[in-house]
């Protein structure tokens, strides 16, 4: 119970503990049709011995500065993860369904997005460049240059910079001119290193376990690139994404259907919600929190049914998995995201026409997405 001392307050003043609050919380999400624990939950949730969950190793986060996935640093830190996570227990848990590998990663593509540039600091052939000169990854930077470019002078051409060396080309950055081989360099650079954390996460796993599946990185709702993509299906048994993106006629079946012509594997949604500006958590669902905001509840409900329907109309997709319990407090400083992503309010009080269309959906979700075969 950390989602903010107004929800914690209400649910022990009604529960008493944190125990009968957790008993009675997998109540009601199992009478809604709920049958997972999401990656992330509360660590209470796995009290409960028949209800299977997913656990997110984090390799990689959204947050962190990309890491040199040829070092020694990451590689040990994924191996240390990996063997603590995976105990003789968990190997042999049936209930455990698999892992995500990472979540959110910042991958600085150029390919869904010429010709809006992502920021030169998201772009990880830029970021290996400016590694500490002895690093592996700035090795391999400087070395895939190097086997396209015979001489600086050649790159300085085809990037329209004045590097005085391939060694630091990141002096001249901000980069002034946008160019297109340069933006073609750094998306095969990006497919090259993702190879190499794919294949290193991948062995980290299985060096642990081998009964479990490996449920992708856990894609952004706003970077998924597609050869990176394609990349995954090699070393994942499901391709993972956060799936908050919506605007009026979309439709969540194109993003799906695309990812599983890419990977080859099915596609598991490992976060979505809808949020309306309408709540009784004086969310006001900005700064940062995903997602456009309807007015209504009511609208809210209607979205969610409509989106619902349409993923399980869809051959590909395996599953949903819903963000979150509660709002967030309404009252947390602005810098922090606030959104009215709950199936109940910071007073533990249920919105009933998320939850009445939560419960219909997934009685039915079998029924509805037979349909697709």
């Amino acid at each position: 119970m950390n989602d903010g001392n107004n929800y914690t307050q209400a649910a022990l003043s009604k529960y008493t503990t944190e125990a009968r609050w957790a008993n009675a919380t997998w109540y009601r999400l199992e009478t809604w049709g709920f049958n997972t624990i999401a990656a992330w939950s509360y660590s209470r949730a796995r009290d409960f011995p028949s209800s299977p969950w997913i656990h997110d190793l984090g390799f990689e986060h959204s947050s962190s500065l990309v890491q040199d996935w040829w070092g020694s640093g990451f590689l040990n830190d994924i191996d240390q993860r990996a063997s603590q996570f995976f105990t003789p227990e968990v190997v042999n848990d049936s209930t455990l369904i698999g892992v995500n590998l990472a979540n959110e990663m910042t991958w600085g593509s150029h390919v869904d997005k010429w010709p809006v540039l992502p920021r030169e600091k998201d772009v990880i052939l830029f970021r290996y460049l400016g590694f500490n000169g002895s690093s592996p990854g700035f090795g391999r930077a400087v070395e895939f240059l190097k086997n396209r470019y015979s001489t600086i002078q050649e790159l300085n051409e085809a990037w329209l910079i004045r590097a005085t060396s391939f060694e630091s080309i990141t002096e001249r950055v901000p980069f002034l001119i946008p160019s297109k081989a340069r933006a073609h360099d750094a998306d095969d650079f990006m497919v090259m290193a993702a190879k190499q954390f794919f294949e290193a996460s991948r062995d980290a796993v299985r060096r642990y376990d081998q009964n479990h599946l490996i449920l992708g990185v856990r894609y952004s709702f706003w970077e998924k690139p597609g050869r990176v993509v394609a990349l995954e299906g090699g070393y994942t048994d499901v391709s993972t994404f956060n799936g908050y993106w919506w605007f009026p006629g979309y439709d969540i079946r194109k993003q799906v259907e695309e990812i599983h012509s890419l990977s080859g594997k099915p596609v598991l949604i490992t976060e979505f919600g809808f949020k309306a500006m309408e709540n009784n958590s004086s969310d006001h669902n900005d700064h940062g929190s995903a997602g456009m905001p309807v007015i209504s509840q009511q609208q809210r409900a209607t979205l969610l049914r409509e989106w619902l329907v349409s993923l399980l109309s869809c051959k590909a997709a395996v599953g949903y998995h819903w963000w979150k319990w509660v709002d967030d407090a309404g009252d947390l400083p602005k810098s922090h995201e606030v959104g009215n992503f709950g199936l109940v309010d910071i007073a533990d009080n249920t919105y009933t026409g998320v939850v009445d269309t939560f419960t219909e959906a997934n009685r039915n979700a079998m029924q509805w997405h037979e349909k697709s075969f």
